[in-house]
């Protein structure tokens, strides 16, 4: 019985075998067309016609260099509101409008 089973071990060896190589062969051929995919596709720039607002963009630029308004963190309680994790809030069904934080 153990002549047997020793057969039909080796054929499904080899015919894993066969496949694992079949399989790497395919992966090989298939990765060979890879390059062209990143080949870049020839760009048709299209015309523009309008005029850029120049004075726009720089009463925008200037506007936004003179709002030099500096940021304050939020305080609850006379504790800093923490903003890189979660606060536990709680909403009462009478008054959904007015959370309560559990932390404070």
């Amino acid at each position: 019985m153990q002549k047997s089973n020793s057969n039909y071990e080796r054929i499904i060896l080899i015919v894993m075998a066969l496949a694992a190589l079949a399989g790497g062969a395919w992966f090989i051929l298939s990765s060979k067309g890879f390059p062209e995919t990143l080949a870049q596709r020839p760009i048709t720039p299209k015309s523009y016609d309008g005029v850029v607002p120049v004075k726009n963009l720089e009463e925008a630029t200037a506007l936004a260099a003179a709002d030099n308004k500096s940021w304050t963190a939020p305080v609850r309680n006379n504790k800093p509101v923490p903003l890189f994790k979660s606060v536990l809030l709680v909403l009462k069904n009478d008054q959904p409008d007015q959370p309560i934080d559990m932390f404070l």
